[in-house]
């Protein structure tokens, strides 16, 4: 139950792969989608789907950040399935993962912290 007015940050649950993920963070301000290396040991990913990174990432935990790979994995969401470029990285966070731009602009969906909703349009029109 969310009161309002609030400032909270939008943390949704979704399978990523073939597992429930919970504490994604939706940022609207994020260019690239993130994992957190400890997801990725969690799911039991093997390491040679890893593929190399080479810039680094600039703003987590306001430092420069060097990604340790990256991995393409599905995201599913209701009837609606993404293949994502993550950016895993192994610093300390909150969260599982982060879903930003990118992956908003590719499931054609909003984000509204204020409703804390992620709306798009399904398969089935809806």
């Amino acid at each position: 139950m969310v009161q309002t007015p609030h400032f909270d940050a939008l943390v949704v649950t979704f399978q990523i792969s073939v597992h429930d993920v919970k504490r994604i963070l939706i940022d609207q301000g994020s260019l690239v989608e993130v994992m957190y290396y400890d997801l990725f040991q969690k799911l039991d990913l093997l390491k040679s789907a890893l593929q190399p990174a080479e810039v680094p990432i600039i703003g987590l935990n306001s430092a420069l950040v060097w990604p340790l790979s990256c991995i393409f994995l599905p995201v599913v969401v209701g009837s609606m399935t993404l293949s994502v470029k993550f950016i895993v990285v192994n610093v300390l966070s909150p969260y599982n993962a982060i879903l930003g731009q990118i992956w908003l602009h590719g499931m054609q969906a909003f984000a509204s912290t204020y409703h804390q909703v992620v709306g798009f349009i399904s398969t089935n029109g809806r």
